[in-house]
């Protein structure tokens, strides 16, 4: 998905779920945009560290969608696996923290997001998720 698109279903969750949740509204939607800075790392890692661009790595990750119908194509994202989701979930219930705890639910939510996605191009097997 967009970043384009995150944002705006982040923030719709995020402003659904303010009466029940208050402030912690604000965390949710945070780590259901900033899961994707992996992306940045990833365009940073591919290019040696020497481009730190975000307007070029929106053209890198462009370019990828190209190769997704390859079989040897696979794409890996630290951010998106289970391992980070459940340290983050670890973490909250370690913390007993609610803003950790609403951060969980926003890199749920886009994760979510991002398998409907996936299925409905019909490419979910193209993410490596853990």
């Amino acid at each position: 998905m967009r970043l384009t698109d995150h944002v705006i279903l982040g923030g719709f969750a995020s402003v659904v779920l303010y009466p029940a949740i208050g402030v912690d509204a604000a965390f949710l939607f945070a780590g259901s945009v900033l899961i994707d800075v992996d992306h940045y790392l990833e365009y940073l890692y591919h290019n040696g560290f020497r481009d730190f661009s975000v307007t070029k790595m929106f053209r890198y990750h462009g370019a990828l969608m190209h190769s997704w119908g390859r079989p040897e194509f696979l794409n890996f994202e630290a951010f998106h696996t289970a391992e980070f989701v459940l340290a983050v979930f670890a973490a909250a219930l370690l913390t007993r923290s609610t803003p950790v705890f609403a951060v969980f639910l926003g890199l749920v939510f886009h994760i979510i997001c991002d398998m409907a996605f996936l299925l409905r191009k019909n490419i979910f097997r193209l993410r490596a998720n853990s």
